[in-house]
């Protein structure tokens, strides 16, 4: 039995095959042999296929961003045509949104339009609302003033009577 803690992992070591510190059934990956571990073997497997999904993702994302920007190409072509065929400018006088001055005073002068119809039709069926009012008002006077004359001509009779 050995005496020292070194000869004791010597010993050990030696009893288990093991010469200088190394497994001879598990060479180093810089080992003559050129063999690699098994575990790291699989890890760069796994990490190779792994690597070959992203980059067929990243090709299908790529043909897919190169489709949308020919749609939106084709769409502001599309747009241009149809300005064109209204006969409205599309390079002079473009506002924030893109529209010619003409074409947005023309929009906001319909627009007021329509506010002054609507605040005179407003206007008119308030008016018929008030005149509706007074004439319901004037009947329930009318009746009042019928009323009172028949209570005054029954106070009368009852004067005569007594």
């Amino acid at each position: 039995m050995p005496s020292t803690e070194a000869e004791e992992v010597d010993w050990l070591l030696q009893s288990f095959g093991v010469q200088d510190g190394k497994d001879p059934n598990r060479p180093s990956p810089g080992s003559p042999d050129g063999t690699v571990p098994l575990g790291v073997f699989v890890k760069f497997e796994v990490a190779a296929g792994a690597r070959a999904v992203a980059d067929e993702e990243r090709r299908k994302k790529k043909v897919r961003a190169e489709l949308l920007r020919q749609r939106a190409i084709e769409q502001a072509a599309l747009v241009e045509a149809r300005k064109l065929a209204r006969g409205e400018s599309t390079t002079q006088g473009k506002g924030p949104r893109g529209k010619d001055k003409e074409s947005v005073d023309a929009m906001r002068q319909e627009k007021a339009n329509q506010v002054a119809e609507m605040r005179r039709q407003e206007r008119e069926r308030m008016d018929r609302r008030e005149k509706e009012r007074e004439r319901e008002h004037a009947i329930a006077h009318a009746r009042t003033l019928e009323g009172r004359a028949l209570d005054d001509k029954l106070d009368a009779s009852e004067m005569r009577r007594t």
